[in-house]
């Protein structure tokens, strides 16, 4: 899908601390997709979390969250209401290693249209053998996640694996989301870093009967600290499209570079 695509997210979290080991947030953030391409969906959606989470120890966090997001489509009829809840659980393995735990699950009210059959009698005399139809479909579905992260003094390694709902890629409405992943970063000689990654992620459709996406992407990059608040920033990445019942195969390299302003003593880390 090499077509533009315009967004724009915002964001906010307040954490209030009750202790040293008991803390709440809430949260909220809006975002707008808009896509160049006729045939692909743009998005508008907004979401409301919370969570509080308990220190059991110096090593281990235990705590629960719930949010709500909706999602609502562009030059396409639809929208959907997730709720979803989840455990987690965050200790520290060792002296460096952290490893992360989420496990919940979703509710996913999605409204839309599908193509749908018309009667054979119908359709001998209109010549139409196909129409359109409003559906309603109510899923529940895992949503969770890992990470594993270790830091050193000058790099972090991390690996991730996450399940949920998207609003999907502009043909993939609201689909079963999995990725997973690793990120690796460096800094050397107080000013650069060097970072690289690979992630795999895939979308199930929960409306339509088409195959599953996946795609696959590696990269790396390197940044350069110029002044105090201002970063050179370099990146590649190849990516590999694949859906499933079709010969939709492409591979998609990708060379970036750019200005990042962000404030501090060391370069931005890469991803």
């Amino acid at each position: 899908f090499d077509a533009r695509v315009n967004y724009l997210t915002s964001m906010g979290d307040l954490v209030y601390a009750v202790s040293p080991r008991l803390s709440f947030s809430l949260g909220g953030r809006g975002m707008i997709v808009r896509r160049r391409s006729r045939v692909l969906v743009g998005v508008d959606a907004y979401s409301a979390r919370g969570d509080m989470q308990y220190r059991t120890s110096r090593r281990s966090t235990l705590g629960v969250d719930y949010d709500f997001t909706h999602f609502r489509f562009t030059r396409s009829f639809g929208q959907s209401d997730i709720h979803s809840a989840a455990f987690n659980l965050a200790f520290q393995l060792g002296r460096y290693w952290t490893l992360a735990l989420r496990a919940g699950g979703a509710r996913v009210e999605t409204l839309g249209l599908r193509r749908v059959a018309v009667d054979p009698i119908i359709a001998a005399i209109t010549g139409i053998g196909y129409g359109v139809e409003v559906f309603y479909r109510l899923n529940y579905v895992p949503a969770g996640g890992v990470k594993l992260s270790r830091a050193w003094r000058r790099s972090t390694i991390s690996f991730n694996g996450e399940m949920g709902v998207s609003p999907g890629n502009g043909i993939y409405l609201t689909s079963r989301h999995q990725s997973g992943g690793f990120g690796y970063s460096h800094t050397a000689f107080r000013r650069w870093n060097f970072g690289i990654s690979g992630n795999y992620t895939s979308y199930s459709s929960l409306s339509e009967s088409i195959g599953r996406y996946r795609g696959y992407n590696a990269g790396g990059g390197v940044s350069c600290q110029l002044t105090s608040w201002m970063h050179l920033v370099t990146r590649y990445d190849a990516r590999r499209y694949d859906i499933g019942r079709s010969d939709f195969r492409r591979i998609f390299h990708s060379a970036s570079i750019g200005l990042a302003f962000s404030p501090g003593e060391l370069p931005l880390s890469l991803w």
